[in-house]
C-alpha cells in the first residue's frame, strides 16, 4: 500500500513538472518572437535625420535621399552617410571613433553621437520639433 501512494505522488509530481516545463518553454517562444517582431518587423519610414552640432541644427535631411554629409568643426570632421534608409557615420577623426563603430540608425529617436566633435545624427518623424525628441524611454 506505501509503495503505491509514493507511486501516485510521483506522478502527481511529474504531471506538475511537465505543465512548468510547458509553460516555460511557451513563455520562452513568445518572449523571441515578441523579440524578432519589434526588431525586424519595419515600423514604418521615420522621415527624416537631424544633425546637430554644438546645439545648433546643422541640417536635416530625408531618409529616402542616397547622401554623403560631411561636417567640418574647427577639431576635425565627421562624414554622415545616408543609403537604403539608414544612417551612419562612415569617417571621423575623432580619437576614439566610437561614432564611426556605432550601428546604423533607421528608427525614430535614434541617435549616433560624437562627443569630441559635439555632433548628434538623430533619426526624426518629419513634423518634429527640436525640443520634443526626448521620450519618457530615454528620459
Amino acid at each position: 500500500m506505501a509503495d503505491l501512494s509514493k507511486e501516485f505522488e510521483g506522478s502527481i509530481h511529474l504531471k506538475y513538472r511537465k505543465r512548468e516545463i510547458i509553460f516555460v518553454v511557451t513563455v520562452l517562444v513568445l518572449a523571441l518572437i515578441w523579440f524578432a517582431v519589434q526588431k525586424y518587423l519595419p515600423t514604418g519610414n521615420a522621415g527624416e535625420v537631424q544633425i546637430t552640432v554644438g546645439g545648433e541644427i546643422y541640417g536635416t535631411y530625408s531618409l529616402s535621399e542616397e547622401k554623403e554629409i560631411p561636417i567640418r568643426v574647427e577639431n576635425g570632421y565627421n562624414i554622415v552617410s545616408i543609403s537604403n534608409g539608414v544612417v551612419r557615420v562612415t569617417e571621423a577623426d575623432c580619437p576614439d571613433l566610437l561614432c564611426v563603430k556605432m550601428h546604423s540608425i533607421s528608427k525614430e529617436n535614434q541617435a549616433i553621437c560624437c562627443l569630441p566633435h559635439r555632433v548628434v545624427v538623430r533619426i526624426i518623424e518629419g513634423n518634429e520639433g527640436e525640443e520634443d525628441w526626448i521620450d519618457s524611454e530615454t528620459y
